[in-house]
């Protein structure tokens, strides 16, 4: 028993003794073929959140109607219930649903006011370009779905300024039933307009132009429609993203043109507007002052006086006066206060 214990421990230390000393380092292999850079992130970041570009932006979005209507905390938060209607347009979250195609949920006293990500999709690819638009494809008017336009680089602007109601269609006794003093086809019904849909084309000696054929919507020099416009460069608290229309935007066109009311046009539709307005409130069909402003009454009418009123407001309401297409809008106030003014 002592003799294999012996020879296993013999063993073991040849076994162990027979590896000798490192030898020296070999050389050095080839290297490897180097990786791709990966992108600079505070290049790629400050593209966008530099105060020569993103504190500017939002300092001009400070000025538009877009932020007034919506950090307004008396007219935006405590606006009761918003139907879904209402909310895919009037809401940041809303928006994002309604163009993702959710369906925006209906809220009460909803929060949020418009941002950055509101209109673009931000932060997705990391990239120059993750500020894409939302909405950059076409899609039928709401009022109207048999048409389609294609407003360019404006079919996000396009998707809320529209039309939400039709106009008015006289019934079997030539009358029309308004049944709301918030009646009107809306409060943005700009898209509408440029296009020249939508609105009530009383018959009368003016014609109506083709759809689609007005200079602000056709012209090559304004393939962004609405953008060519109203976010021109920057400049004296108008274009960029005030939204609001820079005159040098019109001069490029209008040479020599000193203010918007170029001709006297805008001048001319307000006093149109006016004598629609004061026929309309000695018909009972209005009612209101210059001071308090004025509403529809409900009730039924004469189907032209429903269709002078919805003229009437809708281009109110589209606040250009005329400008985004006046051939369409001279047509209608004129045709309209022949109309009323025989009745």
């Amino acid at each position: 028993m002592k003799k294999i214990f012996l020879f296993i421990s013999i063993i073991s230390l040849f076994l162990i003794s027979c590896e000798g000393p490192m030898g020296p380092a070999g050389l050095n292999g080839l290297n490897g073929e180097d990786g791709l850079d990966g992108k600079d992130g505070e290049v790629t970041c400050l593209s966008c959140h530099s105060d020569a570009n993103l504190q500017s932006i939002r300092n001009q979005f400070t000025l538009s109607s877009h932020y007034a209507g919506h950090y307004d905390k008396e007219r935006y938060e405590e606006g009761g219930s918003w139907s879904s209607s209402c909310v895919r347009c009037h809401t940041s979250p809303g928006f994002i649903d309604f163009t993702s195609g959710a369906t925006a949920v209906a809220a009460t006293n909803p929060t949020g006011g418009f941002k950055c990500e509101t209109c673009h999709g931000i932060h997705k690819t990391f990239e120059t370009t993750d500020y894409a638009l939302r909405v950059t494809t076409t899609s039928p008017f709401i009022a109207a779905s048999t048409v389609t336009a294609d407003f360019g680089t404006a079919n996000l602007c396009a998707s809320c300024h529209q039309n939400r109601t039709a106009a008015p269609v006289a019934n079997s006794e030539g009358k029309f039933n308004i049944t709301s003093t918030h009646y009107g086809p809306h409060h943005g019904p700009q898209a509408n307009l440029l296009y020249g849909i939508g609105f009530a084309e009383v018959a009368g000696t003016k014609p109506y132009p083709a759809q689609g054929s007005a200079t602000h919507m056709k012209s090559a020099s304004l393939a962004g429609k609405c953008v060519s416009c109203h976010m021109s460069s920057y400049g004296n608290g108008a274009g960029g993203h005030t939204f609001k229309p820079g005159l040098d935007a019109c001069t490029s066109c209008h040479t020599g043109a000193t203010n918007f009311d170029v001709n006297g046009f805008q001048t001319e539709v307000q006093d149109k507007l006016d004598e629609i307005r004061d026929i309309l409130v000695d018909a009972g069909v209005m009612s209101g002052n210059d001071v308090d402003g004025y509403h529809v009454n409900a009730g039924t009418y004469a189907v032209a006086y429903a269709q002078a009123y919805f003229n009437w407001i809708g281009i109110s309401e589209d606040r250009s006066l005329g400008v985004h297409n006046p051939t369409y809008v001279t047509a209608l106030l004129d045709n309209s206060i022949d109309a009323i003014s025989t009745k």
